[in-house]
């Protein structure tokens, strides 16, 4: 019984530790790659192509709409890890379902980096609901 609760909280921690190390990984060091190619001539004259590459930050390549989403996805993790911790069943599901849901929305852009802490946010409520479905038995 009591294992299901600390295996629980250790779920709960991951999930947290993961909405954070996702949240500072996006919002301070990703970056997306841009490329442009231009292409000038004259006439009689071969074409000369200018190719650019540039990295610039995904917070400023995405734009604001993005790092709210960002900012709102950590924090659905880090609520739904809490409620988990302190095994409020039904918040805790449906913020893992939700999250669930948003991850495979956002799998290919911001989601993939999420999955994981979804997975143990996932996992923890699951764990706090048997743990206190165990409990409820026994004190019957």
């Amino acid at each position: 019984m009591k294992i299901l609760s600390r295996l629980s909280r250790v779920m709960a921690i991951i999930a947290i530790i993961w909405a954070i190390a996702a949240a500072v990984y996006l919002l301070a060091f990703a970056t997306a790659t841009t490329e442009s190619v231009e292409m000038s001539g004259t006439p009689h004259q071969p074409p000369v192509t200018t190719r650019t590459v540039e990295q610039v930050l995904f917070v400023i390549y995405a734009g604001t709409t993005a790092v709210a989403a960002v900012i709102l996805f950590s924090s659905l993790l880090i609520f739904g890890a809490v409620f988990a911790w302190k095994a409020a069943l039904l918040p805790a599901g449906v913020i893992s379902m939700l999250a669930l849901v948003a991850t495979y929305i956002t799998g290919f852009t911001i989601g993939g980096f999420y999955f994981l802490g979804v997975i143990a946010l996932c996992i923890s409520t699951l764990l706090a609901s048997v743990a206190a479905r165990r409990r409820d038995s026994a004190n019957l």
